[in-house]
C-alpha cells in the first residue's frame, strides 16, 4: 500500500536490538530466514518501485520441499511482517490537524510498522526486555537463536531462523538449559511455547483487542506493557499505548513541549486525536528519539 518506502524499513530492520545482524541487508535488498510450520525457509526481498508506486519482488528459498501452501503461507508471512498491506492513508490525514506532529511524518513518509516474523519471537523478546536491559536481552535472544535456531544456506551465507514453540518444547532439557541459563526466564518462555502451540496465529490477529490482551496477561511473564507491545509487534494491532512509557514521554515532550505542559493526561490527550493509529503515532515519535527502539 502507497506510500511505502523500503528504505526507511530496511534501516529500521538494520538498527532494531532484537534483529540485528540476523539477516543481510545490501543494495535495496533483505534476505532473512524464518520457520514456518516445522519448516526453514528464507525470503529475498527487493524494492522495484517507488515510495508511491511501491513494488517489492519476494522469493522464497526453501531447502526441502516447497509446496503451493508453503509458497502461500510464507509470503502472507513476509507480507505481514514487512507491513506491506497497511493503509497509512487515516492515519497521514489525521496527522494533518496536528501541526508539531507534522514534520516527523515529512521525515519519516512512507515508513511502515515491522513486525516480528512470529508472535512466539515478540513474546520472548518482551519476555527478555522486561528483565534485561537491550544489550543485555539482545545477547541472551542471540544464544537462544544460536543453540536452537535452524539454519538455511543461501549462496554460501548461512541464516538462522528463530526457533518456534514447538522448536523450544522438543529440545532436551540439558541443552535448553544451555540457551536459557534463567531458570525463571525459561519457564516463562516454556510456558509461551506452550500456549502459542495450541493457538492459530490469524485468529489472535482477528479476535477482539481486548480478548487477545486478555490472554496475554494470563502468561508467565506478561505484564501489561509487555503485552501492548505483543499486540503491536507481534500481531500488528496499534490500538493502545503505554502512557507511562519513559520513551515515548521523553520523545512527546521534545515534539510537543514547546507548546504543552507534558503530563500523563496531556499524552493520552495527544494519542486520542489518532484513534486506532495511536500506537503508529508513538512509534513515529519514538523514532524520532535517538537510541529509543519502539
Amino acid at each position: 500500500m502507497p506510500p511505502y518506502d523500503f528504505e526507511q524499513v530496511l534501516n529500521y530492520i538494520k538498527e532494531y536490538p532484537a534483529t540485528q545482524n540476523d539477516q543481510t541487508v545490501v543494495s535495496n535488498q533483505l534476505i532473512k530466514a524464518f520457520r514456518q510450520q516445522d519448516k526453514t525457509f528464507a525470503m529475498q526481498v527487493v524494492s522495484k518501485g517507488t515510495v508511491d508506486e511501491p513494488r517489492l519482488k519476494c522469493t522464497i528459498i526453501s531447502e526441502g520441499q516447497m509446496n503451493e501452501m508453503d509458497l502461500e503461507n510464507a509470503v502472507r508471512k513476509v507480507r505481514f511482517y514487512l507491513g506491506v498491506d497497511e493503509d497509512l492513508k487515516q492515519f497521514y490525514e489525521l496527522a494533518r490537524d496536528d501541526e508539531l506532529f507534522q514534520p516527523l511524518v515529512n521525515s519519516y513518509y512512507g515508513h511502515h510498522l515491522v513486525k516480528f516474523l512470529s508472535i512466539f519471537e515478540a513474546v520472548v523478546w518482551a519476555i527478555l526486555m522486561k528483565e534485561f536491559h537491550t544489550e543485555q536481552a539482545g545477547s541472551i535472544k542471540k544464544n537462544i537463536q544460536k543453540r536452537l535456531g535452524s539454519i538455511i544456506n543461501i549462496n554460501g551465507v548461512i541464516y538462522r531462523a528463530f526457533p518456534g514453540p514447538d522448536d523450544i518444547l522438543r529440545i532436551a532439557e540439558d541443552e535448553l538449559k544451555l540457551a536459557i541459563p534463567d531458570t525463571a526466564i525459561r519457564e516463562q518462555i516454556i510456558d509461551s511455547a506452550e500456549f502459542l502451540r495450541n493457538v492459530d496465529k490469524y485468529e489472535l490477529r482477528d479476535q477482539s483487542y481486548s480478548s487477545v490482551k486478555e490472554k496475554l496477561l494470563k502468561l508467565n511473564g506478561i505484564d501489561e506493557r509487555a503485552a501492548i507491545f505483543i499486540l503491536r509487534h507481534g500481531l500488528g494491532r496499534t490500538r493502545e499505548i503505554m502512557y507511562t512509557d519513559s520513551q515515548l514521554t521523553t520523545a512527546v515532550t521534545r515534539i510537543y513541549g514547546r507548546r504543552h505542559r507534558i503530563d500523563l493526561n496531556k499524552i493520552k490527550e495527544l494519542a486520542d486525536h489518532y484513534g486506532v493509529w495511536k500506537g503508529y503515532w508513538a512509534h513515529y515519535l519514538k523514532l524520532d528519539n535517538t537510541g529509543a527502539f519502539p
